[in-house]
């Protein structure tokens, strides 16, 4: 393994909640992130009128990362299962949101 920062490509990127998905991005997300760093992708609102007080989704990741000036060396998958549970006052404003994700399968393997 190496130090330093690395570059990662999200080469698929699948998520659904209940019976919505996620569209497929225009382009690829890629970046360059210091070690021991945590980064967020950023998907689309949920209209009020489909929020339900528990709801659960799959995920399903592929990231290529490596060195920041060399190729792509390795390639981390994840799948997991979403529950989602959203707490919501009597003007059906939400108050709370909780999120517990149970790991499925992941794999992190070199990229041949």
């Amino acid at each position: 393994m190496w130090s330093g920062a690395i570059r990662i490509e999200v080469e698929e990127f699948n998520l659904t909640i209940e019976d919505r998905f996620l569209p497929e991005a225009d382009r690829k997300v890629s970046m360059t992130i210091p070690r021991l760093s945590a980064r967020g992708l950023r998907s689309g609102a949920f209209k009020q009128e489909v929020i339900k007080q528990k709801m659960v989704g799959n995920l399903k990741m592929i990231v290529l990362y490596g060195k920041i000036n060399a190729p792509f060396s390795r390639s981390y998958t994840l799948r997991s299962k979403l529950y989602l549970g959203i707490q919501q006052s009597a003007a059906g404003q939400i108050t709370a949101v909780g999120l517990v994700d149970e790991f499925l399968s992941e794999s992190d393997v070199p990229i041949l």
